[in-house]
């Protein structure tokens, strides 16, 4: 599934499939369910029932696009969101207009785009341009930039990559930081090679970050994991994902953009660990996808809080 936050206020939800299905190319396996989840009111969430402020956005018949390991941005103005479906000769790209509720076709997906999964998408805020770390589909696996007013695509590198680990780039995680102005890039594939870099617009260029911890409990890479901004861009949290083994963590750390140190702040049970999972922030709460949400000043997880009206079993 994809999903998005915009400001903190609006957690949204798109597609996803049965991950026990086996046949991976069926549209039928594919969901189209969209929903919205409204984070400003958290005092409303039931621990104990499934009664949220959710919204089923295409509840009018109005469908959107059926996809899995697809990923969304949003326009600068926040009133759009952009769903990239890269997988399957049918894919495309469709917007979705929060005024008008309705979807739009933009385009078939560019011939530059890659049809690997594992990949994300994040807009950078002033221009509109979405940058698609392994997105160009050629040997480098360059970064991939979009631009939704022209509809042409441009490149750039990516940072160094080992020649024993193709997939160093994909299973990554990838966000905005509004606090460094720049993107962020943790993780992948693999276990060899850096992977913890930023990129600047400006100069066109990335640089590799050096991992601190404060108590000494760096963050390893990992794939498939969720990153997201906090307070306003101060915190970025780091949660879940898979080792080079495929074994699936359940750590949560924060990191702190003034210092750039990381926090191993907690660990959940085995049972709760996962990876592709949807995750944002409200507040002082880190709300995974799926039946836990953590409480930034107090430090605990707490049982239960996010359910889900869509099927537990999509992914």
């Amino acid at each position: 599934m994809a999903y998005i936050t915009i400001d903190e206020n609006t957690l949204y939800i798109q597609g996803g499939m049965d991950p026990s299905d086996t046949d991976k190319t069926s549209s039928a396996v594919k969901s189209k369910q969209f929903f919205s989840l409204d984070l400003t009111r958290p005092t409303t969430w039931n621990t104990t029932t499934t009664t949220l402020p959710w919204t089923q956005l295409n509840a009018d018949g109005d469908s959107g696009p059926a996809a899995y390991g697809h990923f969304m941005s949003v326009t600068p103005k926040r009133r759009n969101i952009t769903v990239w479906d890269s997988i399957g000769i049918n894919s495309s790209i469709m917007s979705y207009s929060l005024d008008s509720r309705r979807w739009t076709k933009l385009g078939n997906r560019p011939k530059e785009l890659t049809t690997l999964p594992g990949i994300q998408a994040v807009a950078d805020p002033s221009s509109g341009r979405v940058y698609i770390p392994s997105g160009r589909n050629n040997v480098d696996a360059d970064m991939l930039i979009y631009d939704l007013l022209t509809s042409t695509t441009t490149w750039t590198i990516m940072p160094p990559r080992e020649p024993n680990n193709p997939l160093q780039w994909y299973g990554y995680s990838f966000v905005w930081s509004s606090y460094r102005t720049s993107f962020l890039i943790f993780g992948g594939g693999g276990d060899v090679g850096s992977y913890f870099y930023e990129y600047k617009v400006p100069n066109n260029a990335w640089t590799e970050l050096k991992l601190r911890a404060f108590r000494g409990y760096i963050p390893p890479r990992v794939k498939n994991a969720c990153l997201v901004p906090a307070y306003n861009g101060t915190k970025m949290i780091l949660f879940g994902g898979q080792t080079s083994n495929n074994d699936t963590l359940g750590d949560l750390y924060i990191l702190d953009m003034e210092s750039m140190m990381w926090n191993l702040t907690q660990t959940v049970p085995a049972s709760q660990s996962r990876h592709s999972m949807a995750c944002s922030v409200s507040g002082d709460n880190f709300i995974i996808w799926g039946g836990k949400f953590f409480h930034l000043h107090t430090s605990r997880f707490h049982g239960r809080a996010v359910f889900s009206p869509i099927e537990q079993k999509s992914a």
